[in-house]
């Protein structure tokens, strides 16, 4: 087995993806390519396998992308589109078969080809995504209040008209520590 060949059976989340897509060929192909390519938090949620006007492709839904094969002779080439750039996904009905339609901001992107199953388990993979990562970017804006960073921003403010050059000097140095030295020499 080669390398990417191990890491797919270390990945349990493209695992149960490849077997809610079935047995296609095409689509295990091109998961070797995404397993190479996921970026360090990235999970896959969905695979599914296109045919379009009679070429075998696959799209894959990962919690920051969806991914779909871009070069119908090498399927390790994709098409991607980051969740954080789309408004909604959704599918219709589409020539004898069914698409998913990612709704961008100010345009849209189809791919088409896909089973009315396929296409619905990426729709669904692809709003659970976009609502998890904008429900996380909420709470984590929350953290911090608008008039806790006010405060902050205040006693900042009060702190450095009170201290001197040389104490904001070693405040800034420690607090850029990682940094060179040699920036700070003079």
């Amino acid at each position: 087995m080669t390398g990417s060949q191990i890491a797919l059976t270390d990945r349990p989340d493209l695992g149960a993806a490849l077997e809610r897509a079935g047995n296609s060929g095409i689509v295990r192909t091109a998961a070797v390519a995404v397993v190479e390519g996921l970026g360090v938090d990235e999970i896959v949620l969905e695979a599914a396998a296109t045919k379009t006007s009679g070429v075998d492709g696959a799209a894959f839904v990962t919690n920051r992308r969806i991914l779909v094969t871009a070069n119908k002779k090498d399927p390790s080439q994709f098409e991607f589109l980051e969740l954080d750039n789309l408004a909604n996904v959704i599918v219709l009905p589409y020539k004898g078969g069914w698409a998913v339609v990612a709704q961008l901001y100010n345009t849209y992107k189809v791919w088409s080809g896909f089973t009315e199953k396929a296409a619905k388990r990426v729709q669904f993979a692809a709003q659970w995504a976009l609502t998890a990562g904008r429900e996380a970017r909420t709470e984590a804006s929350r953290a911090v209040s608008s008039t806790e960073l006010f405060e902050r921003w205040k006693e900042n403010k009060h702190r450095l008209n009170r201290n001197s050059l040389e104490e904001l000097a070693g405040a800034m140095r420690s607090l850029y520590s990682d940094i060179d030295s040699r920036w700070w020499t003079e």
